[in-house]
């Protein structure tokens, strides 16, 4: 059996929605695997599964062998089925109209 970290993400200030402010050294830490897959092409998928202490959402992203959609996909479905991840209590919209 393989032992697995978990990584807890960035913790925000209050107004770092607004500021666009973000821990560099954490978030290049936690995301340190993205850009092999963005490189290589492997294929990869991010499913939403649960939310944080604060109601914030909390995802979890997997990285498969070449060729294995498939497989990525089915393991979004089986956690998609299992943990039943609730819709976010706080939105914030990121985007101006």
């Amino acid at each position: 059996m393989h032992a697995h970290r978990r990584l807890r993400g960035a913790e925000l200030n209050e107004d770092a929605l607004a500021t666009g402010e973000s821990d560099l050294a954490l978030v290049m830490q936690i995301m340190r695997f993205a850009p092999a897959g963005n490189i290589t092409g492997l294929p990869a998928i991010s499913m939403p599964s649960g939310t944080g202490e604060h109601g914030l959402p909390v995802g979890l992203m997997a990285m498969g062998r070449a060729f294995e959609e498939g497989l990525l996909l089915k393991l979004a479905d089986a956690l998609g089925r299992e943990l039943s991840a609730p819709r976010a209590k706080q939105r914030f919209e990121l985007l101006a109209p």
